[in-house]
């Protein structure tokens, strides 16, 4: 009987301590918080595009566009590191081949263009949730280790989400 008892009050102890564990940073839940999304202003409080008009650029390979505005972002843990998932919002129907593009990892913070394709002829704009476009990509457990914030580029906004 007392060895019973025993078993139960340390049972009972254990499941108490999980509210700690719960609100740690060793659960993998809270490692990064919940996405914020801003505006590129200018120094008058005028939306600015965000790469400055005159700018000279090499050539680019990639006849993608940036999705229109990027809705979602979220960081999935994975037994080899992580998913960085995305949700945007083109501007009609018809975008496809959609992809997350590293362009940086600078003071920890790793930076990616929501870029996708244009249809090939004008598209009806349809609703939100059939112009709503999903993509992923996968970040192994080396690069996670020197990554604080993810951001996430769109034509009209940018999503970050920080540990």
């Amino acid at each position: 009987m007392l060895r019973r008892l025993i078993l139960c009050l340390g049972l009972v102890l254990a499941v108490a301590g999980c509210q700690r564990l719960a609100a740690s940073q060793l659960n993998p839940f809270n490692w990064f918080g919940p996405s914020t999304s801003t505006l590129a202003l200018g120094p008058q409080g005028e939306a600015r595009p965000l790469i400055p008009e005159g700018a000279r650029f090499a050539q680019p390979t990639d006849a993608r566009v940036l999705i229109g505005e990027v809705t979602d972002l979220r960081i999935d843990r994975t037994a080899d590191g992580a998913l960085v998932v995305a949700r945007g919002l083109a501007s009609t129907q018809g975008f496809h081949n959609a992809q997350l593009v590293r362009t940086g990892l600078n003071d920890g913070v790793l930076t990616y263009e929501f870029r996708v394709a244009p249809p090939p002829a004008p598209a009806a704009q349809g609703s939100p949730a059939s112009r709503s476009i999903d993509v992923a990509t996968r970040l192994n457990a080396a690069d996670l280790a020197a990554v604080r914030t993810v951001r996430v580029i769109g034509a009209g906004n940018i999503r970050t989400t920080s540990r």
